[in-house]
């Protein structure tokens, strides 16, 4: 997958390297969902079972096309009533005195037409399964009363066109009802032929022609035979190997070193369940199943149901949940200080975000700006104003950073660690010291409450910026934006 994604890189105008990465990352960042990936190429040496539509656009060595045998569904054609895009509604006539059903023109004219393009349909479907082989289709089917079958090919023998009659077309119940006629004017029916004492016409320009197919009857009686003797082969072979004298091994030696070998016992199999690197959100999971991957410290954001666009009034309460979350982070990040202090100026600076791509119009419709505007006017605010003014403001900054395994779980061991990625919603300095914020979108009765949720959140935000910075962080802010109060931990 990976060579995959530089493959379509390198077609774009970018180049190089340092542009990939960062591509890649962009993708992590919003968690673009990749797919997953197909470790097995056409040409591998395994069997494949899909159906015919799955397989469109795929070629294989070998095709195995079963269930020929099987009816075709009619069963819209069937119905009381009957529905068609072009000719409307077709319905029974119903003497209601007498109880008595009868059909109907339109019916019967609307059914016949929906019978040809389902056979129509089932014609292309059949055109597609028996051009995916490269090398053999094999082609299975079970036919009923075989021997009329075969009587009724036998009077397509004559026939010289090499496509099939319109009649044989339209009467066709499944895929033999194609597959015999076709078949029945060469010699390679013969075999059938000769099964009820019939003849092919050996004056047909068709007969003659050699084509590669061979037709097989095999009864369920055959088969049964086929593998009584197949398990009576094998059961011999089995008895014949048993009879081979059991040889001693050649040395003790041998004997201690398979022993040795098979009573191995991995000596870090603990640490095999310790993950390489992990999330923020992922370290929210302690306290849960030891079995799962990183651990909860603190809750989620809650989820508020979306409302109907006709339910929605401008208030914060008729907002989405996660989407809600999104949307406010994402102006957050691009927010023009100097232009945030009215309404008019927030909706400007927002469907500039819409107009070039940096948000979605169904995003912005999830943001209160009045919660926005009491941000910008709050102490953090203004003080982030100044810090933007002086170009120190730094928004949405990633980090990654090593801390001991046994925070994510304590049963890891404590000089074990692992890596642990996060992004920043913003920070900026103040004199030799940092101030970090973080907003929240939950919805709380009080500040108070973000407190328990995200402290311990803010704890790893605190220690990645001391350590990449070198700076300490005086002062950890969690802004509400739902109670429009900032907390200062």
């Amino acid at each position: 997958m990976l060579v995959e994604k530089a493959v379509e890189f390198e077609a774009t105008s970018y180049r190089g390297l340092f542009n990939f990465i960062r591509y890649i990352e962009q993708l992590q960042k919003y968690e673009v969902d990749f797919g997953e990936v197909n470790i097995y190429g056409e040409s591998a040496d395994t069997v494949r079972i899909m159906s015919i539509h799955k397989s469109k656009g795929l070629e294989f060595p070998v095709v195995f096309l079963s269930g020929m045998g099987k009816s075709f569904n009619q069963m819209d054609s069937r119905a009381a009533l009957v529905l068609h895009s072009r000719m409307g509604i077709g319905a029974d006539a119903i003497d209601p005195e007498h109880r008595v059903r009868q059909a109907t023109l339109p019916r019967q004219i609307i059914r016949q037409s929906m019978k040809l393009e389902n056979l129509a349909e089932e014609l292309r479907v059949l055109y597609v399964a028996m051009t995916r082989p490269k090398e053999k289709l094999i082609m299975t089917g079970m036919a009923s009363k075989l021997e009329s079958r075969v009587k009724q090919c036998a009077a397509h023998a004559g026939r010289q066109e090499e496509l099939l009659s319109y009649q044989t077309l339209s009467s066709a119940s499944g895929y033999l009802d194609w597959i015999l006629p076709a078949f029945s004017r060469n010699r390679c029916f013969d075999g059938l032929y000769e099964q009820f004492g019939l003849a092919g016409n050996v004056d047909n320009p068709l007969y003659a022609e050699k084509i590669p197919v061979t037709i097989r009857l095999v009864s369920p009686a055959g088969l049964v035979e086929g593998e009584v003797l197949h398990q009576m082969e094998r059961a011999v072979n089995e008895q014949k190997i048993m009879e081979i004298p059991k040889q001693p091994p050649r040395e003790a030696a041998l004997k201690e070193l398979v022993e040795e070998r098979f009573a191995y016992q991995y000596p870090y199999e603990k640490e095999k369940q310790i993950p390489v690197k992990v999330t923020v959100s992922q370290l929210k999971k302690v306290g849960m199943e030891e079995s799962e991957i990183g651990k909860e410290l603190f809750a989620q954001e809650e989820l508020v149901p979306i409302v109907p666009g006709f339910l929605k009034k401008d208030h914060v309460a008729a907002l989405t949940g996660s989407d809600r979350g999104t949307a406010y982070h994402r102006l957050l990040e691009c927010l023009d200080y100097r232009r945030a202090y009215s309404i008019t100026e927030l909706m400007a600076q927002t469907e500039e975000l819409i107009a070039e791509g940096k948000m979605t119009k169904e995003a912005a419709e999830c943001i209160y700006f009045k919660s926005i505007l009491a941000f910008a006017k709050s102490p953090v605010g203004m003080r982030m104003r100044n810090a933007f003014l002086n170009e120190t403001l730094k928004r949405e900054q990633p980090f990654v950073m090593s801390v001991p395994a046994s925070e994510a779980d304590p049963s890891y061991p404590e000089d074990e660690t692992i890596l642990v990625q996060g992004i920043i919603d913003a920070w900026f300095p103040e004199g030799d010291e940092i101030v970090l914020v973080d907003y929240k979108t939950d919805r709380v009765k009080e500040v108070g409450e973000l407190k328990k949720r995200y402290e311990k959140q803010l704890a790893y935000y605190q220690q990645a910026l001391e350590r990449t910075t070198g700076k300490k962080v005086k002062e950890k802010i969690i802004y509400s934006l739902a109670l429009d109060e900032e907390l200062v931990l």
